[in-house]
């Protein structure tokens, strides 16, 4: 049996970092912009899928009427089915592999509920993640307490180590954080999917380009 004490928690973003949804989150855009009386490009939406305010500021949008707007059009459950949102293909053995090694998994994400279960119900991520879902508020400006709740809920007494791997720098830089609350030993892995150049912010922290090279990082650590 494996020591309580010795155990690893690897906490997941969701979108960019184990589900591909750059087609889904771009086609949204030029939909909003488009109900907003803006045409767009859906080149550019790609280019900012994940960059709403830097998309709001480039076509004058401002973020009242695009969050007014967003999440009126396609469904998450219509996007899923029509595959433009799916699986990395690192996703399920990456998983699989920390699952039958010990590792507890959870997820962390800014979402709407309905949009995080739908995903994780589709795809049956619910096998590896059960309950430990947290889910910060779309609009939040920091992931930081629910990954508080998140640890929390999990037990402190059943973790040593923690893993928060993310494509975005507010998936990564919390780790310290939660170290600094918790007397478990964080660990920030951010996922450069796209070999983009590394932001400042992530110049300490360990960076890996699938989730191929993450079990390696977990287990050995």
């Amino acid at each position: 049996m494996t020591n309580k004490l010795t155990k690893k928690l690897a906490v997941f973003d969701i979108d960019g970092t184990i589900l591909d949804s750059r087609e889904r989150m771009a086609r949204e855009l030029v939909w909003t912009a488009e109900q907003l009386g803006v045409n767009t490009d859906y080149n550019i939406a790609l280019a900012n899928y994940n960059k709403w305010s830097k998309f709001m500021e480039v076509y004058n949008i401002t973020k009242s009427d695009f969050f007014n707007v967003k999440g009126q059009g396609k469904t998450w459950k219509e996007s899923l089915e029509s595959k433009e949102a799916r699986l990395y293909k690192d996703t399920l053995p990456c998983l699989e592999e920390l699952s039958q090694r010990g590792i507890i998994l959870a997820t962390l994400t800014k979402s709407k509920p309905e949009y995080t279960w739908e995903k994780i119900n589709y795809f049956g991520l619910e096998k590896y993640f059960g309950d430990r879902v947290a889910i910060s508020d779309v609009k939040s400006s920091s992931k930081l307490e629910d990954a508080k709740k998140l640890v929390s809920q999990v037990g402190l007494e059943n973790i040593s180590k923690a893993y928060f791997i993310g494509d975005q720098t507010g998936d990564v830089t919390i780790a310290p954080e939660i170290g600094q609350e918790f007397s478990v030993n964080p660990n920030g892995i951010w996922i450069n999917r796209e070999y983009s150049g590394t932001p400042q912010e992530l110049i300490n922290f360990t960076q890996i380009n699938s989730l191929e090279e993450l079990s390696k990082i977990i287990l050995s650590n």
